[in-house]
């Protein structure tokens, strides 16, 4: 009988992590040189591509894509009226959609389609990676245990979406606003939550006063710790202003209880606090060893959490945009250490914290793992189980 929480489920994470450490260990040693490190990182390119592309049913969301997959139609049969009714179906966006049904039309097998979604988000990980850090290990593990995991498993949608985010960086820093837009704008058609990309073309690449960002910080733990309902009184107001089904909206998230406060010392809050000091240190120190785009895309992570911890349904979902920098800062935070002590005390508490995020955030059964290499449970089992365990929690 399978329990619903065993650590067994983790060992498949812990093995991985274990093998990119030791390879990042390998990496330290060929930091100078070129050839044996690109191989090195190709190497673990391809194990992020076999662990992520060739997976089989594994968290949640599969139960919504394979039913999806399986009922979209190929290019010889369908016109816009049918992509009007898939969009009515199953409320996705239409980018998303059509670049599914060019998919299937090529290929029909629901794992080819993982496999070739998985291939493009890990190829432009891998060369903003390359772009913006040395240390290309310790990235991909950081990618892994902030965000990777759920973006490639569950987030079929958001990910093309972070993906054209990625993508639009380069012209962001070059100012180059049109291409930046309509990246961003082709995200919007896979997630609309995209949206919020845009407007941060005016500042994610500006260098912010560190004395605004400690005193909005300070402020911001004032609010999370005491719990200040401020975030609710003004969507009160702007409720009471445009009324209607806005208005009604506000009342529905406010009084379900599984959108409510998300505050409290955690260890994500203890994490998030220590990631922001390093950082703000580190940057006031040596500013030019950052990618200034990621550095604020850092804080604006932080800063949801900290001000917007009243409604959980936006501390759950929004910092996904925002999350992949911590593939970016930590390798150039760990470059700015000079001590070869520093390095390791950091490096000890790295592991210890990974493993201890890694079996806990995988203990579930929804997390357990398989491979197409070694065999994979059908859909059907999973599915079995998944809605036993569902039903159980309800």
């Amino acid at each position: 009988m399978l329990q619903h929480y065993s650590y067994i489920y983790s060992v498949p994470y812990l093995v991985y992590f274990f093998f990119l450490l030791l390879t990042m260990l390998k990496e330290f040693v060929y930091l100078n040189k070129r050839q044996e490190k690109k191989k090195l990182d190709l190497l673990v390119l391809g194990s992020l591509i076999v662990f992520f592309g060739l997976r089989g049913f594994v968290y949640t969301d599969w139960t919504l894509y394979y039913q999806f997959f399986l009922k979209l139609p190929i290019l010889a049969d369908w016109d816009y009226w049918t992509l009007d009714g898939i969009v009515f179906d199953c409320g996705y966006e239409k980018g998303f959609i059509l670049y599914s049904i060019l998919i299937k039309s090529l290929f029909s097998n629901y794992f080819i389609w993982v496999f070739i979604g998985s291939l493009l988000d890990l190829i432009v990980i891998h060369k903003i990676i390359t772009k913006n850090t040395n240390y290309y290990i310790l990235a991909v593990i950081m990618f892994i245990l902030f965000g990777g995991l759920t973006i490639e498993f569950n987030l079929y949608r958001n990910s093309k979406a972070i993906i054209c985010f990625l993508l639009s960086i380069n012209y962001l820093q070059k100012r180059k606003l049109i291409p930046y837009l309509l990246l961003n704008a082709l995200g919007c058609y896979f997630h609309i939550s995209a949206l919020l990309y845009l407007p941060l073309y005016f500042i994610l690449d500006r260098r912010i006063n560190m004395k605004l960002i400690w005193t909005l910080f300070i402020i911001g733990n004032v609010i999370y710790l005491f719990q200040i309902p401020y975030l609710s009184k003004i969507l009160l107001s702007v409720g009471s202003i445009l009324g209607g089904r806005i208005n009604a909206l506000i009342y529905f998230y406010m009084a379900d209880s599984h959108f409510g406060v998300s505050a409290g010392i955690t260890i994500g809050y203890i994490e998030r606090a220590i990631s922001f000091i390093l950082l703000a240190l580190y940057y006031q120190k040596s500013r030019n060893s950052f990618t200034q785009v990621y550095v604020n895309m850092f804080f604006i992570y932080v800063f949801i959490y900290l001000y917007c911890s009243e409604f959980s349904i936006i501390t759950q979902r929004v910092p996904l945009l925002f999350v992949l920098s911590y593939t970016i800062i930590y390798p150039q935070i760990f470059a700015c250490f000079t001590s070869l002590k520093t390095k390791r005390y950091f490096l000890v508490v790295f592991v210890l914290y990974s493993v201890l995020k890694l079996a806990e955030s995988n203990n579930e059964i929804f997390s357990r793992y398989d491979n197409l290499l070694f065999g994979i449970e059908k859909y059907e089992e999973r599915e079995k189980i998944l809605r036993q365990f569902i039903d159980k929690s309800e």
